[in-house]
């Protein structure tokens, strides 16, 4: 078995997405022969979470601990840097296919019960390639007895055929952004343009540096990175989207993370969602493109 598991080809028209079941991760996405999504080999462990899906929380919790409904649970550190625990579960452990076809994919993962997160989760990840792009559909249920803190992201990095950001330009109108604290958790919800990380015009990503998450109070949100041959959108009503100008990836991808919630909600509360037994959440975006010559 390779690294990322097996590895699911979907085509459909002029596009095409190589899925892996490890993380239910998006290895590649091509458009017209043009990477839009930055591309992994299947046989290597990716950097940064690339392509990942985040459950049952994504990004970081704060000195790897909580509170919830009365009761302090602690979580291993998975970023030694910041002290937390980061990205959830379901990023390294091995999705079941339920359902493969041409153009379409369905996995199912489940987050166990375990030390620091006593909670039972059913989570599916839909994948689908159109006329209009790749579609994303993440669904988890509450399959246990008892109320459960949940978030969930997807980690793809976005990309001009590899481009590097600096000769790119970014059109994304969130006016609103997380300030964070020296261990990369939100602290105060400010402009954009606090921060000078205001795209509601497009302009270049020269020089810019991203990590912060932003709130979307569109729908729905559409992102555009664009270079001078190509332009590659991000369509999502996600609540919030992270963005990460990947330094440690040389720059040729923009994490674009769709997310339920900010780093950091098991503590701060800002958009966490609390599952009722049998009750489902859903997440939604889509990746397109388009080529100028």
């Amino acid at each position: 078995m390779l690294a990322g598991g097996q590895s699911i080809l979907l085509k459909h028209g002029d596009y095409e997405a190589l899925i892996v079941t490890v993380g239910a991760g998006i290895c590649s996405v091509k458009y017209k022969d043009r990477y839009i999504s930055l591309p992994h080999d299947p046989d290597e462990v990716p950097l940064a979470h690339l392509g990942k899906v985040l459950i049952p929380w994504p990004n970081r919790i704060k000195n790897a601990s909580y509170e919830f409904e009365g009761n302090t649970y602690s979580l291993a550190v998975t970023e030694a840097r910041t002290g937390s625990a980061s990205h959830g579960f379901l990023a390294w452990k091995e999705w079941q296919i339920e359902e493969v076809c041409e153009d379409s994919l369905i996995l199912k993962a489940y987050v166990i019960p375990t030390v620091g997160y006593p909670f039972l989760l059913e989570s599916k990840a839909y994948y689908k390639v159109d006329d209009d792009g790749l579609s994303v559909t993440l669904i988890t249920k509450n399959i246990g007895k008892k109320l459960a803190p949940y978030g969930v992201g997807q980690h793809p990095y976005i990309t001009c055929d590899k481009e590097v950001l600096d000769n790119c330009t970014l059109h994304f109108p969130c006016s609103q952004v997380w300030d964070v604290d020296e261990k990369m958790c939100p602290t105060e919800l400010i402009r954009a343009s606090q921060l000078n990380l205001d795209f509601d015009k497009e302009r270049s990503l020269n020089g810019v540096k991203i990590d912060h998450a932003f709130k979307n109070d569109k729908d729905p949100l559409v992102l555009t990175l664009k270079s001078d041959k190509m332009e590659v959108s991000v369509t999502t009503k996600a609540p919030y989207v992270q963005l990460f100008t990947a330094e440690k990836l040389l720059r040729k991808g923009l994490a674009v993370e769709p997310m339920s919630c900010p780093a950091n909600a098991f503590n701060s509360k800002v958009g966490l969602t609390v599952l009722k037994p049998q009750e489902s959440h859903a997440l939604t975006y889509r990746i397109s493109a388009k080529i100028f010559n």
